[in-house]
Parts: C-alpha cells; sequence; structure tokens
C-alpha cells in the first residue's frame, strides 16, 4: 500500500484525527451545521464534533469545505485552538519568519506553533503559511503534539517510503 506523502490533507481528515485526539462523542444527535457535510458522508459524524469545540469553523456560506487542503496557516489554527480548548497555555511570543510578517491573519497561530515545538519551518526561513499541509508533514506535528515517539521499523509499510525519507520514523510511528 502506498502513503501518499506529498498528497495535501483534506480539512475533514484533519477534523477526524482531532476529534479522535480528543475522544470526542461522535453519537451526539444534531442537525447538519455545514450545508456541505451530509449525514452520509464518512466525516459527517466526526466534522459535527469538532464544530462543537471552536477548533474548525465554516466559511461565510456556512460551509466547511471538507475535501479542501488544509493550508499550513489553517492547521496553525487548528493547533492553537485545541491547546485553548484544553486550557493549555503556549507561548505566542512573535518569531521571525521570512513569509510570515504580523499582517498575516494566521500570524499569531502560526508563532505558536513555532514556541510549541511542532515545527521549524523551512530550510529556506519559510512557513508558507497558504501552501497546503501535507501528508508526511502533519504526522510530525500530530506526533509532536501527542508525545508519540518516531518508530525506526527495519522496513517500510508504504511503497512510496523509503527508509530514508525525512519523515520515516514519524510515518511509520502514525501508522
Amino acid at each position: 500500500k502506498s502513503f501518499g506523502p506529498l498528497r495535501p490533507v483534506t480539512r475533514a481528515e484533519i477534523a477526524t484525527m482531532f476529534s479522535k485526539i480528543l475522544k470526542l462523542n461522535l453519537t451526539a444527535e444534531s442537525s447538519p451545521k455545514f450545508g456541505d457535510v451530509k449525514p452520509d458522508d464518512w466525516y459527517f459524524n466526526y466534522v459535527q464534533a469538532i464544530q462543537r469545540t471552536g477548533l474548525f469553523v465554516g466559511d461565510t456560506a456556512g460551509n466547511f469545505r471538507p475535501n479542501d487542503p488544509i493550508s499550513r496557516g489553517e492547521m496553525a489554527t487548528v493547533f492553537v485552538k485545541y491547546w485553548r480548548f484544553l486550557n493549555i497555555d503556549v507561548e505566542d511570543t512573535k518569531v521571525d519568519i521570512s513569509d510570515v510578517h504580523d499582517s498575516h491573519w494566521a500570524s499569531e497561530y502560526i508563532y505558536t506553533m513555532y514556541n510549541a515545538g511542532i515545527v521549524a519551518g523551512f530550510d529556506d526561513g519559510t512557513y508558507r503559511p497558504n501552501d497546503p499541509t501535507l501528508r508526511e508533514q502533519v504526522v510530525g506535528m500530530i506526533n509532536t503534539l501527542i508525545a508519540r515517539p518516531a518508530f525506526e521499523a527495519p522496513a517500510s509499510k508504504f511503497i512510496d517510503i523509503e527508509t530514508d525519507h525525512w519523515a520515516y520514523g514519524d510515518i511509520e510511528a502514525a501508522s
């Protein structure tokens, strides 16, 4: 099987991950909260549950956009809202990132991600807040968040991940 390391993670997938991390009640009766999330969608209960926490909000048209890639700026926002939901204080001191300025809508959230040690950005000093969050990136973020150590398996479970891939240990641990 393949992992798809360069495939963007969707908003529905992240909603599902955080619903599981928080062990949210997925069976609470409620009417659909978003116009584009239907009861027969695989992610319906996860989106409904995560919406109740405030980690995700819809757009101005009342849609969740479940199949849209989650941007790196949006990803930082979800992490910070997770900490706030759990009443965990994390420093939001400004960090020098070449492509994130105080005027960016997600700057405070991105600074917090850096201060928490969840991300360190790219080698060129950027964070790329508007880029989609990739599968190979999110495993390390989530593993760091929940303190899951990397796992150095002797062989990869995935045909598209070599043992020298930069996120190999995180991918193996998450799978």
